[in-house]
């Protein structure tokens, strides 16, 4: 009689395969994801957004008001991102803006003081400016207020301008600035 060979069933073997392609796209795609959040992240803190190009002639206000839409993105909290206050003939500009609930960079002051560089150095690179003031709001209480209140003069921007993203980074930077008032509950964990 001859001999019959037992095998394993082919059914053992698709399930090990199967549960090995579902593994590896998952892993796959946990890595974009996460290799895009921290691309999102590095260029939130560096302020590069190269997708808006900034004019580099045309009238101040007009430039003025792309690098700072540049600079911060888009809302995530469905407000207006920022207003130009005031722009003087001696080159004194004022912003208003309205802080995200983003905490990818640690806490909502964090994200704060990401803005503030983002906007000082891309505003320092691309224009002269003799001040800038800044004021920020969030909502606390149920409303919208000002929880910030920043000033950067022109030995800020010349620094921001000369040594560049190498040489000041958010937390660097913030201790630099003249702090008329920041609500503690915004402060940037790593500020003073």
């Amino acid at each position: 009689m001859p001999a019959i060979a037992l095998s394993e069933p082919a059914t053992s073997v698709e399930p090990s395969r199967f549960r090995w392609l579902v593994i590896s796209c998952l892993v796959i795609v946990s890595s974009l994801i996460v290799i895009g959040q921290l691309v999102a992240v590095i260029r939130g803190v560096s302020g590069d957004r190269s997708a808006a190009a900034i004019p580099r002639h045309g009238p101040l206000r007009q430039r003025i008001s792309a690098i700072v839409a540049d600079s911060l993105g888009p809302s995530d909290r469905g407000v207006r991102r920022y207003r130009i206050d005031s722009l003087s003939p001696g080159r004194v500009l004022t912003v208003t803006w309205s802080i995200n609930n983003d905490v990818s960079n640690g806490t909502v002051g964090d994200g704060a003081a990401a803005d503030v560089y983002g906007m000082l150095y891309n505003l320092a690179t691309h224009v002269s400016l003799k001040n800038v003031h800044l004021t920020g709001t969030y909502p606390l209480g149920g409303r919208e207020q000002t929880v910030m209140r920043l000033d950067a003069n022109q030995r800020i921007l010349h620094l921001l301008h000369s040594v560049g993203t190498e040489g000041l980074d958010p937390q660097s930077l913030w201790p630099l600035l003249r702090r008329d008032h920041v609500n503690p509950a915004l402060a940037p964990s790593s500020g003073e």
